[in-house]
Formats: structure tokens, C-alpha cells, sequence
């Protein structure tokens, strides 16, 4: 590259940071005592999660300050007790709406909600949302009334129509919103109240018919396309509900709820995203990793496989690594070959020696609280499975030989462990982020299936009766 080149470049980098907007936000605790030694992080919602801001101690007198640049949108601000570890919890957090006009001070008590001193949005937002919790909270007071009462009771009626006078308050509340002075602020509250209503009856004693309803609602308020709503937790929270409510209304049939789960994906496929566009392909990101996280890998093929069909369309880098990450163990790949440090009994080297017809592969851990329960859940089964062509090699992400070696003394399948855990090369290889996982992999390293626990096993076995 020429110096001509770089000058341009240089010119263009310091003309974009001229150029941002830079919104300062400051700060502070009533009454703060230093000794307690808070900590303070600052999230924005990047990728429809939150992404870091800030962190830092707050100062003696109660002060802390930031910048946010170039972004619209809420911002989440959390405090800690130091130190700061994976296992803490925040003792309190607040969100603030940032419109990117203007700067923000603020003071925040233990006792009552904080004082906005500057930004007229988020005085509004503030003042709004006190008279928005009051309303909420009557409304669930008299919900926790009603629930001691028969339907048709003269108490009953009586306690529904106070309940129905709240929510034509909170209409009116919601009427009331300036969306034109104040946009941010107006849509959040708005969002708001939709969750208020819809979120406390997503629960096992809400009648099905009226989940279903709700299911719908749900539907209503997703909108990728909308940063107001993706640069929130409203999204988020909004998909999570969307895709959990099956289980509810289907509790006790795992294969109606996949079903049902695919057809939402196809209905927000069809209506509410579009794949080629930035905004698809983050919320195909957000639901491959929250199937994920949720332990639903079947949906995380079909996902995969959704994605791989659309044609003449540019992927994002990260996208493309996640999907590329998940081909390696699709039901119907060619799964990778797994060398052993160590020959395993039998002069065993890899896995293509192990020449039964399957091979159920098994990722855990002696510290996996789940794999606790569902591993001694095989040893009844182990001869059973091999009378019908049928191994299992179990592959620990354990870190300390001494105890491994001593869980796996009881079982008598194939046992294998490199001592790496999460960056163990055959974790890595299958792309296996949860324990334990279950995959069946058939004679030509093929993967047929995967479980979600030693029952689906037993069942695709034909062994329920039999063990």
C-alpha cells in the first residue's frame, strides 16, 4: 500500500471519529459509602444481546461517569458488589434511553426511583415508567385477589371489573405517549406495557387456548427490523417467551413442541425476516444460539440447514463460522474422525476401528452435575445395547486424571479423555458446547441422530420395557 493510500485512509478514520456522536453520561449513588466498594458496568444491546460498554470502580464520592458513540437505543447500567467474578450477581441495574441528542446526569437512592437532572427523553422515560410500575402493580394486586375467588363469584365479577377499570387507565397511559418528542422513551413504554399484560400468565396454570393467544400476541410484537426494539432486551425477551410457550401448551410431548417450534421459525421466516439482510442474519444468529444454549440441536440442524438452502446470498463472516462450526455433526454428515492419544482397550486407535454397526457418542464430565444423573442411567443398558450391534464410547471434557479415572471404573464401554475439558480436540471437532450430549453415529461414521437423554435412547432402542 502506497503512502497516498494510507493518508486517505487516515483522513477517512479521523473524519468518522469527528463525526460520531458522542453522548456523556454521568452518575451517582445518594449517599454512597466507599467501603462498600461498588462496581458499575455499562451495556449497550449489540447483536440483540448485551455487549460491554464500561466497567469500572465507582469513585469515593459516589460518581461515575461514561460515553457512549454512535449508538441508539437503551443502555443498561448494572452495580456489583467488588470483587467482580463469574458467579456475581448484580445488586440492582437500571436502563436509560439513549436518543443521541443528549447527555445524560442522573442520581440514583436505594429507597426511591432515581432523579433525572438532565435529558429530557429520560425524565420523561423516568416519571413515565413510576406511573406505569404503580398501575402494573395494582393490576397484580387485584390478580392475586382474584385468584382466591371461584369464577362467577360476586367478589369475582366485582374484582374483575376493577381490574378491567386499571386497564383502560393503562390505555390511556399508553395514549398519552409523546412518540414524536419523545420516540425512544414512547416505544419502550409502549413495549412495556405489552409485556406487563402478556408475560405474567405465560405460566403452567394459564389455559391453553389462552397461551395460544398469547403465543400470537408475542408474534405481534417481534420486529427485527426495528433497532428502537433490537438494540434492547425487549427482543430478546420477546423471541425466548415466543419460542418457550410450546412447552407449555404441549408439556408432555417433546416431538409436538419441535414440531411446533419449526412451524414459529417458518412464520417469522415468512413474515417478520429476511435472511439477506443484516438483520435476518442476526436474528438467525440470536435463535442458533439461543436452541442452542436451550439444548435443542435437532433445531439447531434444521436452522442450519434452512440457512444453507438460501441461495445468492452473502453471509456474515461470523454467521458462516457458526454455520460451518455446526455442519461438522448435522444429522446426515459425515462425522469427524476422533484419534486417541492413548489406544483404548482392545488396540483401539480411532474411532473408525470401532467397527459395530452404531456408536453412541457421549460428551460429559465428572463435574456435570446432569451427566451425574443420566451416566449411571447406561450401565443397566450397556449389554443390551451391544447384543444389538450397538457401542458407546464416552469421551470425558474432565480435567483432573485422578478423579476420571475413578467415576470410570463402573463403566465398562469404551472411555476416552485428553484432559483439555472445553478445548478438548474431539469437543472442539463436534462443536459441543453442552454436557452431556448424546450422538448415534452408524457404521459408515454417519450421524443418525442425537439424544437429548438416556431415555431417548432406551426409547429409539425399543428398551423402555426391558430395563
Amino acid at each position: 500500500m502506497n503512502i497516498k493510500n494510507i493518508i486517505i485512509i487516515i483522513f477517512f478514520f479521523l473524519s468518522f471519529i469527528a463525526n460520531a456522536k458522542v453522548i456523556k453520561v454521568k452518575g451517582k449513588i445518594h449517599q454512597y459509602n466507599p467501603s462498600e466498594k461498588i462496581f458499575v458496568v455499562a451495556n449497550v444491546f449489540k447483536e440483540w444481546k448485551p455487549s460491554l460498554l464500561s466497567e469500572g470502580h465507582i469513585s469515593e464520592d459516589g460518581t461515575f461517569d461514561m460515553e457512549v458513540v454512535d449508538y441508539l437505543g437503551m443502555l443498561q447500567i448494572e452495580f456489583y458488589q467488588a470483587p467482580l467474578n463469574q458467579e456475581s450477581k448484580p445488586i440492582f441495574n437500571t436502563f436509560i434511553v439513549i436518543n443521541g441528542d443528549e447527555d445524560i446526569e442522573f442520581v440514583i437512592y436505594t429507597d426511591r426511583p432515581m432523579d433525572m437532572l438532565k435529558g429530557e427523553e429520560n425524565k420523561f422515560y423516568v416519571n413515565k415508567m413510576i406511573e406505569q410500575n404503580n398501575l402494573m402493580q395494582k393490576i397484580q394486586q387485584v390478580d392475586n385477589q382474584i385468584a382466591n375467588y371461584e369464577e362467577g363469584d360476586d367478589f369475582y365479577n366485582q374484582l374483575n371489573i376493577q381490574k378491567e377499570k386499571l386497564f383502560e387507565q393503562l390505555n390511556a397511559f399508553e395514549n398519552a405517549l409523546d412518540y414524536d418528542k419523545f420516540p425512544y422513551a414512547s416505544f419502550y413504554l409502549a413495549l412495556q406495557s405489552k409485556f406487563y399484560d402478556i408475560l405474567p400468565k405465560v405460566n403452567p396454570r394459564t389455559k391453553k387456548e389462552e397461551l395460544k393467544s398469547i403465543k400470537k400476541s408475542l408474534a405481534n410484537v417481534i420486529d427485527v427490523k426495528n433497532k428502537k426494539m433490537t438494540n434492547s432486551y425487549f427482543i430478546a425477551a420477546a423471541f425466548n417467551y415466543y419460542f418457550n410457550i410450546d412447552g407449555l401448551i404441549f408439556p408432555n410431548d417433546k416431538k409436538i413442541v419441535e414440531e411446533e417450534i419449526k412451524k414459529n421459525i417458518e412464520y417469522l421466516y415468512s413474515n417478520k425476516m429476511n435472511i439477506k439482510t443484516s438483520e435476518g442474519q442476526m436474528a438467525f444468529q440470536f435463535m442458533l444460539d439461543m436452541f442452542r444454549d436451550m439444548g435443542k440441536d435437532r433445531i439447531v440442524d434444521y436452522l442450519v440447514k434452512k440457512i444453507d438452502a438460501v441461495e445468492d446470498c452473502d453471509v456474515s463472516e461470523y454467521l458462516k463460522d457458526r454455520i460451518d462450526k455446526q455442519k461438522k455433526t448435522i444429522m446426515g454428515s459425515k462425522v469427524p474422525e476422533i484419534s486417541f492419544t492413548k489406544p483404548l482397550k482392545n488396540g483401539i486407535k480411532k474411532l473408525s476401528d470401532i467397527k459395530d454397526k452404531k456408536k453412541i457418542i457421549v460428551f460429559w464430565a465428572s463435574w456435570c452435575s446432569h451427566c451425574q444423573k443420566e451416566m449411571p442411567k447406561l450401565i443397566p443398558i450397556y449389554d443390551k445395547l451391544k447384543s444389538k450391534g450397538v457401542e458407546i464410547l464416552a469421551i470425558s471434557l474432565d480435567d483432573q486424571e485422578s478423579r476420571y479415572k475413578e467415576v470410570i471404573k463402573k463403566f465398562k464401554w469404551l472411555n476416552y479423555c485428553d484432559y483439555g475439558r472445553w478445548q478438548s480436540k474431539p469437543a472442539l471437532d463436534y462443536n459441543i458446547y453442552s454436557t452431556p450430549s448424546f450422538l448415534l453415529v452408524d457404521e459408515n461414521m454417519v450421524l443418525e441422530y442425537r439424544f437429548d437423554n438416556v431415555y431417548e435412547i432406551k426409547d429409539y432402542f425399543k428398551l423402555i420395557n426391558n430395563s
